[in-house]
């Protein structure tokens, strides 16, 4: 009896013990973040799938891909159905497409935690993600389903999004990835020490989900008033 309730508390403790991985919702749970706002790019209007090196204004090597060729990085209008649009009063990167992904990689160095100022247009392809990918670019550590777990919704919205990104116990994220509906990321934010404050991922499974012009980079962004592009 006594060991069985040893094996039980043992049991307990592992179920109850911290999580490796969390979802943040805020810039501010990554400690001494870097961010590339894609500013050097402003008042160009770039259609790529990559790669593009865009770590040059902080000094690393980050490199953008896209399993979309005609993805938009600048400062394009960009439509994003119900939850508005970002006018282009600033540059970022922008899927283009329904259904597949960006990732940024960092080729200086895995990081612990990283995120974006992000939005989508809801209802256009498949669930929007964000993945943490290991080093080797292919292995996924963890993996969120931003459209069931923390959706964004900005409806008519001007220039509107949220943060999302995942931090980790250890800097073992070689790249970040994000998928599907058009979605739109900019302040790419990264550091070293894990989030404080962040939403802890399930303990016993993480969720590792697969994921129209006038909608994405030729349709309508943050921080200023909305801009027609014609």
């Amino acid at each position: 009896m006594l060991r069985a309730l040893l094996v039980l508390a043992l049991l307990g403790i592992g179920l109850a013990g911290p999580s490796h991985a969390s979802m943040i919702t805020s810039s501010a749970q990554i400690n001494g973040p870097t961010v590339i706002d894609f500013e050097q790019f402003h008042g160009n209007r770039y259609v790529t799938g990559g790669p593009t090196q865009v770590g040059g204004s902080v000094g690393l090597d980050v490199v953008f891909t896209s399993t979309y060729g005609q993805s938009v990085l600048g400062d394009w209008g960009y439509g994003l159905a119900s939850n508005g649009g970002w006018s282009g009063a600033d540059a970022y990167t922008g899927l283009n497409t329904g259904t597949g992904s960006m990732t940024f990689t960092f080729n200086s160095g895995p990081v612990q935690s990283v995120g974006g100022f992000m939005n989508y247009a809801p209802g256009f392809g498949p669930d929007v993600l964000i993945e943490a990918l290991a080093t080797d670019g292919v292995t996924v550590l963890e993996s969120y389903n931003l459209s069931a777990e923390a959706p964004i919704s900005t409806p008519g919205g001007s220039d509107a999004g949220a943060f999302r990104g995942i931090s980790r116990a250890t800097a073992d994220i070689g790249a970040f990835r994000v998928s599907n509906q058009y979605v739109v990321l900019d302040d790419l934010t990264f550091g070293g020490s894990p989030a404080t404050n962040a939403t802890p991922a399930p303990p016993a499974l993480v969720l590792a989900l697969t994921g129209v012009m006038g909608l994405g980079g030729y349709g309508w962004r943050r921080r200023k008033a909305a801009v027609t592009v014609g």
